[in-house]
């Protein structure tokens, strides 16, 4: 399964269990005004955040970095989850590579 398809079925399963998740695309667009040319950053958390951002069903924050199997975190993306956990314990952050994986972030 590719990592998009991975995410939709996710974003699925965790919205029929009643948890709510979104997207956090990271990257920089270009655009250009008047000759000018400027890059803007967009994405929550810059690089380095997980893949979904949101809520669980009873209210808890969480963040869960998508790989597909056979892959982890890469080492910034490991860093930003462990600072992650160490400003906020109470946050339900982790990786997975499955959507049972991915439960057990937000319900685990």
């Amino acid at each position: 399964m590719s990592e998009s398809a991975l995410v939709q079925a996710i974003l699925t399963e965790a919205s029929a269990r009643g948890h709510r998740l979104f997207q956090n695309p990271i990257g920089t667009a270009r655009h250009s005004k008047g000759g000018r040319v400027f890059h803007v950053a967009y994405g929550c958390g810059g690089p380095g955040s997980p893949d979904l951002w949101g809520w669980t069903k009873d209210g808890s924050f969480a963040a869960i970095e998508v790989k597909v199997r056979g892959k982890k975190p890469k080492p910034h993306q490991a860093a930003w989850m462990d600072a992650a956990r160490v400003s906020c314990p109470t946050l339900r952050i982790g990786w997975a590579d499955s959507v049972e994986g991915a439960m057990e972030v937000l319900e685990g």
